[in-house]
This record gives C-alpha cells, sequence and structure tokens, in this order.
C-alpha cells in the first residue's frame, strides 16, 4: 500500500489555478480560431500570455 498523499499547501492550490488558466485558453485555440472573430482569437491569445507569465 502506497504512503497516502500529505494535504496540499495554499501554494500549491495557487500554481494549480494558475496553470489552468493557462490551459484553458491554449486547450480550446483551435476551436477558437475556426470558430470565432479575430478579435476573440487575439483575446484568447493574450489571456494565455498573462497565464504563462504569471506562472
Amino acid at each position: 500500500m502506497p504512503p497516502p498523499i500529505p494535504p496540499y499547501g495554499a501554494h500549491s492550490a495557487e500554481l494549480g489555478y494558475r496553470w489552468a488558466a493557462l490551459q484553458i485558453p491554449v486547450q480550446y485555440l483551435p476551436w477558437t480560431m475556426g470558430n470565432l472573430t479575430d478579435a476573440e482569437v487575439h483575446d484568447a491569445l493574450d489571456r494565455a500570455e498573462q497565464a504563462l507569465a504569471a506562472l
């Protein structure tokens, strides 16, 4: 039986939220590029860039 996983601290949770903030616009970027306006694609890229900078 593996040892129990220790609870994550606030820092780990915050890192997870920042990682999710990056992944969401990147994950849907192909769909965004094919279905939304250029301005909306630009906004999605800006969100991804800001989220990456926050990591």
